[in-house]
């Protein structure tokens, strides 16, 4: 038990550090404008700084993928309804919230009242929306992991490595996003029934070089963009480091191992904090602050204007900070009050849920011990 409980500890501190990059990308992504035009930019050290700190994002989200997986892949054949209520709930109470002081701020919009309302069936969020679907299926992804032999499971994983990313080159529509949440699901169940595999053997070498790679190859394109000052060059740069990417998914599975093998005591703390981490992405890139001229970027934090300070890097990286302190303060009380307090105690719900839980996945326990092989 204690070592399970270690286990989620390092897990959660990489929810955390993935956030991060996530936070950072969306930084670079949305200042100065909008459109990455930082990183689609001219050479510059202001722009080395850009790509070595927020072009990450993807990096991030594989991160959480992968976590995800990993948990739903540790549970036994069973669903949670009221999982998927709860994160609906979470995320409409800060899409209603956003959006009257985004009325009070910018004046009544249909369009923009009516993708707010929609959400998260209207992909604001394409991870929230992706992630709804995939819990809908994992139950059913679970039983079916579980009763491949490894050597079918495996044959999977290579068919998925090679016709995933064209998939999603050709179409990059919330069903490839779902698509990739069911390749990284088979990665994660394959390794976890491969022990000490090719990544969690060479796990340094494979994040230290990935990085490299994609870091220099990022700056290559800059580099040659500029002097042919070619802004069809330049707009390559973020295409990249994108999930499609299969040095970038060889980097986010080498990333999950390095912090799963960490040695590092239990700290509640940081199971809290990691625990904010959806309410903090939630809050942060509501198209409130997105759209347009970024309203938490460039007008709050003012990044447009600090894009040629010598000082950008570090006002970055606390503007990062501070992003996610105040975002998880917020979730947090969300939490307590919502969660905590309010649904704890609509037991109608609990009775509800259960039904649907019985109802949807009655049929799967009776297959947990077959075996399939191919």
């Amino acid at each position: 038990m204690e070592k399970n409980k270690v286990r989620q500890s390092n897990l959660e501190l990489l929810r955390i550090v993935c956030m991060g990059l996530i936070i950072l990308a969306h930084c670079i992504q949305h200042g100065n404008g909008n459109n990455w035009k930082m990183l689609h930019s001219a050479f510059s050290t202001n722009h080395v700084f850009a790509t070595i700190l927020g072009n990450w994002g993807y990096l991030g989200v594989s991160g959480f993928i992968l976590i995800s997986c990993y948990f739903i892949s540790e549970q036994k054949i069973n669903y949670k309804t009221k999982k998927l209520v709860q994160l609906i709930l979470q995320v409409m109470f800060y899409c209603l919230i956003l959006a009257i002081i985004g009325v009070l701020i910018n004046g009544f919009s249909w369009n923009f009242i009516l993708k707010e309302v929609l959400t998260p069936f209207y992909s604001q969020y394409w991870f929230i929306t992706s992630y709804l679907v995939f819990y809908l299926i994992s139950p059913y992804l679970n039983v079916l992991t579980k009763n491949l032999q490894l050597e079918s499971l495996k044959k999977i994983v290579i068919v998925l490595t090679i016709v995933i990313p064209y998939y999603l080159i050709l179409w990059e529509d919330v069903f490839g996003n779902i698509s990739y949440f069911i390749y990284y699901y088979f990665i994660i169940s394959y390794l976890k029934r491969k022990e000490n595999n090719f990544f969690e053997r060479n796990r340094y070498q494979i994040f230290f070089i990935g990085m490299i790679m994609i870091t220099l190859c990022s700056l290559g394109i800059t580099l040659l963009g500029t002097y042919l000052n070619s802004t069809t060059i330049l707009n390559q740069t973020t295409k990249i480091n994108t999930t499609n990417n299969i040095i970038l998914t060889m980097i986010s599975i080498s990333m999950f191992y390095i912090f799963k093998k960490m040695k590092i005591p239990y700290i509640k703390f940081i199971n809290k904090l990691g625990k904010t981490t959806f309410g903090i992405y939630i809050l942060h890139e509501n198209l409130l602050f997105t759209e347009n001229i970024s309203l938490l970027w460039d007008k709050i934090f003012k990044v447009n204007q600090l894009w040629l300070s010598p000082y950008f890097p570090i006002y970055i990286l606390q503007a990062m900070l501070i992003v996610f302190i105040i975002g998880a303060i917020i979730e947090t009380i969300r939490s307590k009050i919502i969660d905590d307090f309010l649904l704890k105690k609509c037991t109608i719900l609990d009775q509800i849920c259960k039904k649907i839980d019985n109802w949807y996945i009655g049929e799967l326990k009776s297959k947990e011990k077959t075996t399939i092989s191919f």
